[in-house]
């Protein structure tokens, strides 16, 4: 596969990928050697190339949909990180059209780390500005209608890759839309769910012989649906596996992100999974009158009146 088919694949929406998936499964399964056991089959060298020029951009400017959190924001004013380990898979299944079978294509590749940096903004809205796999930008806001033993919140987002060439160029802008279900069993650990979509924009422009330019866009939705599991080592660090797969309404194969989460800094207060107060539900004190000592009784002249 040449420079110009990478391009065509950066160029493509997510749910385009899977058919192109689909087709290059077909194209190394003409290739390929089929043993004597009929479920199992060997590539030449020639056909692993192949793949590997199929598969290496599809770990760069995917969508990544993990958000390595809970439904609870940073507190205001405060800062979180966060570093995450990744990979990126794909399954598509056997496809059959009248008497001829294609064999389906799986796989897992890891990717480069994703970095996310959250900022509280109010006690129940954060915003995140996340470099994901080093490859591509991303901006979000999280906002959290409820704390308590479940929590809820929505965190949606844009994600934005764009890759250049001397045949053209191309920019990729995924639209997140998580829905963040949590459960809290105790104040350390929680579990989390995030259903949702994601929207795909692709733009492409290639250049001519002739001077013009040729642009075109295609645009898709992918279904989407993951689990983290959030630990919560110390008031200061946190680690959250996480697992996130997606689909394509109009095709049969499937794309997930799976990554190790590290996050650091401000974490959320889970307070009042101890049966403590959450520290923006405490009475303020009057301006300039610093808070008593936890335990201790507010001076009259701060006590709410």
């Amino acid at each position: 596969m040449g420079a110009e088919g990478g391009l065509f694949l950066f160029l493509c929406s997510s749910a385009d990928r899977f058919a192109l998936l689909e087709a290059a499964s077909a194209t190394l399964g003409a290739a390929s050697s089929t043993t004597e056991r009929p479920m199992r089959t060997t590539f030449s060298a020639h056909s692993l190339t192949a793949i590997v020029a199929i598969l290496a951009p599809l770990c760069a400017g995917c969508p990544n949909a993990n958000t390595y959190g809970t439904p609870r924001t940073v507190p205001k004013g405060e800062i979180q990180h966060s570093v995450a380990v990744e990979g990126i898979g794909w399954a598509i299944p056997d496809q059959t059209s009248g008497n001829t079978t294609v064999s389906g294509l799986s796989g897992f590749l890891p990717t480069l780390p994703t970095y996310t940096l959250r900022v509280g903004v109010h006690d129940r809205i954060d915003i995140g500005a996340r470099v994901s796999n080093l490859t591509s930008l991303g901006v979000d806001g999280k906002f959290n209608f409820i704390k308590g033993v479940f929590d809820l919140a929505i965190d949606p987002g844009v994600q934005v890759f764009y890759f250049p060439s001397s045949a053209g160029s191309a920019g990729i802008f995924y639209f997140h839309a998580p829905i963040l279900l949590g459960v809290n069993p105790t104040d350390w650990f929680s579990i989390v769910l995030t259903p949702g979509i994601v929207g795909v924009l692709a733009t492409t422009s290639v250049n001519s012989s002739s001077g013009r330019d040729a642009v075109t866009t295609g645009s898709g939705v992918l279904a989407r649906i993951g689990l983290g599991l959030d630990f919560r080592i110390s008031q200061g660090f946190a680690i959250h596996p996480e697992v996130t797969m997606m689909r394509s309404f109009d095709s049969s194969g499937m794309l997930f992100n799976a990554g190790i989460g590290f996050n650091f800094g401000k974490l959320p207060s889970y307070a009042d999974i101890r049966g403590e107060t959450l520290p923006e539900d405490m009475p303020r004190g009057a301006p300039g009158q610093p808070m008593p000592p936890p335990g201790q009784p507010m001076p009259p002249s701060a006590a709410p009146q």
